[in-house]
């Protein structure tokens, strides 16, 4: 019996489960069974956003870090810190926020050839989300 050796061996990054992360799921989730257009793209936008960065094996752990009060939560991925503009309370508006805040840094941290475009489509977005939700 011989045995070969594997050398490249690579992860992804870890999403962490957040109450944060969780509205924006919920949310994307009923953009998605909303059927209109605009929400279907919101959500495939938010699913190629996470799942470009659940691919990344550069990185190991996205999170979402809650704060006092006083302080919006941080968005965390690896040694990059950004504040999460929340303006209310509302829970619709909270997850809007974050879903921006996720988009615009897979936007801003990989090229165009490595987010993951159509990620969205071979799967059913009803049920994917479900594995990054707590």
């Amino acid at each position: 019996m011989q045995v070969n050796s594997i050398n490249n061996t690579t992860f992804g990054a870890r999403i962490m489960p957040s109450e944060y992360l969780n509205k924006a799921i919920y949310l994307a989730k009923y953009d998605f069974e909303s059927g209109t257009p605009e929400g279907k793209k919101r959500a495939a936008e938010f699913y190629n956003s996470l799942r470009t960065i659940e691919l990344d094996n550069r990185t190991n752990e996205l999170s979402i870090i809650d704060t006092d009060k006083k302080l919006p939560p941080i968005l965390k991925l690896d040694g990059t810190k950004r504040f999460i503009e929340t303006y209310k309370d509302c829970e619709q508006k909270i997850g809007r926020a974050v879903q921006e805040a996720i988009n615009s840094l897979a936007d801003s941290k990989y090229f165009r050839g490595e987010i993951k475009r159509d990620a969205a489509q071979k799967v059913n977005l009803e049920y994917a989300f479900d594995v990054w939700a707590k």
